[in-house]
């Protein structure tokens, strides 16, 4: 779709947007106070206010942006598992920010009793 504006009278402008009649017509309408005419190949309305042309504009902009179709947020990892700091680098594998271990970490979260005290950290698998 494209705009054009012209001037008409004084502030008056004529603002026309051509592509699918039906669509123009409905921004036109959605954005003026005016009411739209509909054209072979589009629509065009008459306004004196700038921000009416201004939301015009943006309507246009935002219909001719391709739609992203929307995707779900995909793990890249299938579990996580604590373990120490020093395992998971000496072993290269994929983990997360280091924290030392305490006792909550032994109950809630996996992590053995040695590991009291050292760095440990949740391994992406």
């Amino acid at each position: 779709m494209e705009i054009q504006i012209e001037k008409f009278q004084g502030t008056k402008k004529i603002v026309t947007i051509t592509g699918d009649p039906t669509q123009a017509r409905e921004i036109l309408e959605q954005n003026t106070t005016g009411s739209a005419q509909e054209l072979d190949n589009g629509a065009k309305a008459m306004t004196n206010n700038k921000r009416e042309v201004a939301a015009i504009q943006d309507a246009v902009a935002r219909a001719n942006k391709p739609s992203k179709p929307q995707q779900k947020a995909e793990k890249s990892w299938s579990r996580r598992y604590v373990t120490t700091l020093e395992k998971a680098e000496a072993q290269g594998l994929n983990h997360g920010k280091s924290w030392i271990c305490q006792e909550m970490d032994i109950e809630t979260k996996g992590a053995l009793p040695e590991w009291e005290g050292m760095a440990i950290c949740y391994v992406y698998e």
